[in-house]
């Protein structure tokens, strides 16, 4: 008797300290996000790097020696990530990862929080150049380009969702010259990294034994259902889209860890920090890759604190800075179009078409419909409980919940060339209008047709685009930004917009389903600048998705593999060409566009280039 009152007693002590502990939690949370949101909501995007790097670059001389590596990673995003992590289990090589951002932190942790982290210092801050076929909703015509500057990459302030695109893609990067890329090489590479926490799918494609968690938000919102239903009306299946099988729909498979964000720094950096042969230096802006006359690599330069240093690599330097500080770094270093490196007097080291073939994924964001649901928003206290527990709205990445792939000129096709994304209520932003870079006729015209407790969007993505983007330097100091031209819509036949054209014709079919029926689902839709055509008409829609599509952040081929350097930057080993010791490893080396998103394929790079270098070194 006396043992169980003694039990007893200890729960009853566990239960109050779980309670404090509980209460404490929830006041730091309460306290986070409401100093996070404000920061965000007064949050002056740069328009260089020098609000964190300081107003000049030493001149080279001045250096400081930093020593000796056997590998240097330049950037702590997804596929520079996972090499350090692969790299740091052989005790012997030592390594040094440089990093242009700072730490994660509680708040870049909680999925929700995504919209609110690219108006911060986690984000570079990039837009696109002034456009005329895209964009034109935007102020100034630029679309807002937002980068991950922060260990983990774009990674950390992406939307999380886990899709890996077509077999048809991958086997098509083999079949321009690049062996070993094909899908059944790099299926193992996609299972070596997963974590796979769903019970249904295609269980053949996934690992459970990886470190990267692949699940559902729990629990969906209960609108999701009818996306579901209405589809499965349609005709389409209910499929694993990372399986067997891409054409159809179902629930978004997502990168959380317990409700946590499960970034490539939580996931793959965090576990070796500790390692003693690794060093990760991060508010680190690499400014030049040293390479000498014989064009064989032995360093690199990079600006901390105000301090110029100079780190030296022993066998090679990996260029992992994403699809547009990687380009920008290259030809900084002299590695690029040669005409255009003569425009600012940078010596040329290999004459390469770097940026010259940018790829993204524009989405169309207009399409909105008005239900008979209405979303009752939970107190601030009961999402925190939530989030603590692994679940609920603070889970949710702008809570898109639903995905769908089909293809609008072959229905029977095993390729998608349109991806739809489902975002149940709440489907607004409160930074909507400053996320966006909205013009003020559209943000009114946004506040005007949108509630976003009972209206749902369906974001409609251009998988494979026929318009062809570039990055270019702006000057040859470091600490300028680049032009990124996107260039959508611009290929001379409208094909791109005309596929998504088609596509917002096929949205609007599921209205006539008895599940978007029962929830009297209507399109809530207005565009000022279109008003010149009938409205709905083929022209009407033309111009609104030039108005309202933006980037799916999805940036990529602007180092592209392949076999030839007249067209290509790397070869199938991540070698640039004609430089010694240099590779490159992240979506800049992308040789086409994927139907599926780019954080899955940039895990693969990253452990693709990690065995390379085993191979050759150990």
């Amino acid at each position: 008797m006396i043992f169980v009152f003694f039990i007893l007693l200890c729960f009853s002590h566990l239960g109050a300290l779980t309670s404090v502990r509980s209460e404490k939690e929830i006041a730091y949370y309460m306290k986070l996000l409401s100093t996070k949101t404000e920061e965000a909501n007064n949050f002056l995007l740069p328009t260089d790097n020098r609000r964190y790097f300081g107003n000049s670059v030493p001149v080279e001389n001045t250096a400081k020696d930093f020593g000796e590596f056997d590998f240097i990673i330049v950037g702590a995003g997804s596929s520079g990530s996972v090499i350090l992590n692969r790299l740091a289990q052989i005790a012997e090589w030592n390594i040094l990862m440089l990093e242009a951002g700072g730490e994660e932190d509680d708040f870049s942790d909680i999925p929700g929080t995504m919209f609110y982290t690219h108006l911060s210092d986690k984000n570079w801050g990039y837009n696109t150049t002034s456009q005329t076929t895209s964009c034109l909703g935007m102020n100034h015509n630029q679309c807002v380009y937002p980068r991950g500057r922060v260990i983990g990459g774009s990674g950390t302030i992406n939307a999380l969702m886990y899709v890996r695109g077509n077999k048809n893609d991958f086997d098509n990067w083999q079949e321009l010259g690049n062996p070993g890329w094909s899908y059944d090489n790099l299926l193992p590479y996609f299972k070596k990294s997963e974590h796979y926490e769903i019970e249904d799918g295609d269980k053949q494609f996934h690992s459970t034994t990886g470190l990267w968690n692949v699940t559902y938000f729990t629990p969906p919102e209960p609108v999701t259902q009818y996306f579901l239903e209405a589809n499965r009306e349609l005709g389409f299946k209910y499929v694993d889209y990372n399986g067997e099988d891409q054409m159809g729909y179902s629930r978004l498979q997502m990168n959380l860890n317990r409700g946590k964000r499960a970034s490539g720094g939580r996931t793959f950096i965090d576990p070796v920090r500790n390692f003693e042969n690794i060093q990760v230096v991060t508010n680190a802006l690499v400014t030049k890759i040293l390479i000498n006359e014989n064009k064989t690599t032995y360093g690199v330069n990079f600006l901390k604190d105000g301090q110029l240093y100079k780190a030296s690599v022993k066998n090679e330097v990996v260029i992992s800075a994403g699809a547009v500080n990687t380009p920008q770094l290259l030809m900084l270093s002299g590695i690029g179009p040669a005409e255009h490196l003569k425009e600012y007097n940078i010596s040329i080291v290999q004459d390469l078409p770097v940026g010259k073939h940018l790829k993204d994924h524009p989405v169309f964001v207009g399409l909105n419909f008005r239900t008979n649901y209405t979303y009752k928003e939970p107190h601030t206290i009961k999402l925190i409980r939530d989030y603590l527990e692994g679940k609920g709205l603070l889970t949710y990445c702008a809570n898109t919940q639903g995905i769908k792939f089909i293809n609008t000129v072959c229905p029977s096709g095993s390729v998608p060339d349109i991806e739809y994304i489902f975002i149940p209520p709440p489907s607004m932003s409160p930074l909507d209008a400053k996320n966006y870079n909205w013009r003020p006729e559209i943000a009114e015209m946004r506040a005007k047709t949108k509630n976003k407790n009972s209206d749902f969007l369906l974001l409609i993505v251009l998988l494979h685009p026929k318009s062809i983007g570039e990055i270019t330097l702006k000057s040859m100091d470091p600490l300028d930004f680049v032009n990124i031209n996107t260039n959508y819509f611009s290929d001379e036949k409208d094909e791109d917009v005309d596929t998504i054209y088609r596509a917002v014709l096929h949205a609007l079919t599921m209205l006539n389903t008895n599940a978007f029926r029962q929830l009297n689902a209507t399109l809530s839709f207005d565009m000022p600048f279109c008003n010149e055509h009938e409205k709905y008409s083929r022209d009407y829609w033309h111009c609104s998705i030039r108005h309202l599509s933006t980037t799916l952040y999805h940036t990529s081929g602007t180092a592209k593999m392949g076999p030839d350097p007249t067209n290509s930057v790397v070869n199938y080993e991540l070698k640039v060409h004609g430089v010694e010791k240099l590779r490159v490893a992240d979506c800049s080396i992308i040789p086409s566009s994927t139907s599926g998103h780019t954080n899955a394929p940039a895990f693969v790079i990253g452990e693709k280039l990690a065995d390379f270098l085993k191979q050759r070194y150990q």
